[in-house]
């Protein structure tokens, strides 16, 4: 009996992936960070980069992104900062801030994590595996100031092994290295759910 030959597909072709990769959109970012305008901007401020994205034209999100947005953080001032420009033309940007708390970054979260670990509170218990690590959702434990600003700071859950103790979220003031507890161990109006586990 003769075997049934497999039709004939043509040859495969690999689609490379639309838009920059993120190597690319990294240096994007930092070409970003020496332009003048921007260190105009931004002054003396210590400021940390949290995200570099790109981003596609409202009326065009079937074609390739054509724009990039680099997310900056100014905790002294309490306000973020977003550069704006064309992938085409990446040295002329558009510089904008906002009041609201941007998300964080996977590079605070995990800076958060090292100081919750380092905290005396559960440095043992994290080591023996009794409390769980996770990203909860909020991601942010905000606190108002007297001046009506925003003090924006990472969220870190913590979740019992070996007992129905249930959850604590904490708040990690990343420029002081703080952990931050609450009463009922949540801040008010929080109800965490996983995001991350680690």
């Amino acid at each position: 009996m003769s075997k049934k030959k497999k039709p004939d597909t043509g040859p495969t072709v690999m689609r490379k992936p639309s838009g920059p990769t993120r190597d690319e959109l990294r240096m994007i970012g930092d070409r970003a960070m020496t332009l003048e305008s921007v260190r105009q901007f931004i002054g003396c401020g210590n400021v940390r980069r949290l995200h570099v994205e790109a981003l596609h034209d409202e009326d065009k999100r079937t074609k390739p992104p054509s724009r990039f947005r680099v997310t900056l953080y100014d905790d002294a001032n309490h306000r973020a900062i977003f550069i704006d420009g064309s992938l085409r033309n990446p040295r002329r940007v558009d510089i904008t801030e906002s009041a609201a708390p941007p998300h964080p970054s996977d590079r605070e979260f995990d800076t958060a994590v090292k100081i919750v670990r380092g905290d005396a509170a559960f440095a043992a218990a994290i080591d023996a595996r009794q409390l769980e690590v996770y990203q909860p959702i909020p991601a942010l434990a905000l606190n108002e100031l007297p001046d009506g600003r925003i003090e924006r700071r990472i969220a870190v859950g913590l979740r019992s092994c070996s007992s129905d103790a249930g959850h604590e979220l904490v708040a990690v003031d990343l420029v002081r290295r703080r952990v931050i507890r609450f009463e009922g161990r949540l801040p008010p109006n929080v109800r965490p759910k996983r995001a991350r586990s680690l």
